[in-house]
């Protein structure tokens, strides 16, 4: 086809989308709209993705000996039958692991997801606004050591986290843990503390000596710091499992 008619035909084409599109202008309207709303949708997601708040808590422990001991076991038992482990085995979750959070006095009901560590050894973030996030290599809520819980206060672009009102608890104040197995495990806060964002105690926030059941829960908190994407402030509550 040679220049000049792709150009006729191309224009034409134009023309009847416009006429059509002038003909009907509230569809015209309602696929501006629709454009505008996936655009919008998209930058929020970007965003949220980019600017989200980070704990960049550093765990000083690695993972559990209990997950070592069932992925050497599903070794062995492999070797052990000639049977090459192509695929990794799936495990259910285990009947103790937290599926749920409440906080009553920080409006807090989410569920938990399960988090390690990211490339550069800090904890990783939950994958969205509304659930909280169990450092699953650490230690498991209601047994001896401390539990840590993260979740984002906002987005960054001022919608509220699952932890906005976390800065609302006081001393004494209750927290709860629904395991999988119904088990509603009951915790009181003992200490609420503010830490520069560079500067959390780890050691601290991840590991007790006391014998007794601990439960953490990081936020962040103070002002925004747009160049370094992160509030300068982290909110820690400590809380002790009641017996």
């Amino acid at each position: 086809m040679k220049a000049g008619a792709l150009a006729t035909k191309i224009e034409g084409a134009r023309f009847r989308y416009t006429t059509k599109m002038q003909s009907n202008p509230h569809k015209s309207l309602g696929i501006l709209l629709i454009v505008l709303g996936v655009a919008l949708a998209s930058f929020i997601i970007v965003r949220s993705t980019l600017y989200a708040p980070d704990t960049e808590l550093e765990p000083p422990i690695n993972e559990p000996v209990a997950s070592v001991v069932m992925a050497t076991s599903s070794v062995i038992a492999s070797v052990a039958t000639g049977t090459p482990k192509t695929t990794p085995a799936v495990t259910a979750v285990p009947s103790h692991y937290p599926v749920r959070l409440s906080v009553p006095s920080a409006n807090v009901n989410a569920g938990v997801q399960y988090v390690g560590i990211k490339a550069d050894g800090s904890m990783a973030n939950p994958s969205n606004f509304t659930d909280v996030a169990w450092y699953k290599r650490g230690t498991t809520p209601g047994e001896p050591g401390s539990a840590v819980i993260a979740g984002h206060v906002d987005n960054a672009l001022a919608l509220s986290g699952v932890f906005k009102h976390l800065a609302d608890t006081k001393v004494g104040d209750d927290v709860y843990i629904t395991r999988k197995d119904g088990v509603k495990l009951h915790f009181r806060v003992t200490k609420v503390a503010y830490y520069p964002y560079k500067e959390a105690p780890n050691r601290e926030i991840f590991l007790s000596s006391d014998g007794k059941a601990h439960l953490n829960l990081v936020t962040c908190a103070g002002t925004w710091i747009s160049s370094a994407h992160s509030y300068d402030k982290r909110l820690v509550v400590y809380t002790t499992l009641v017996e």
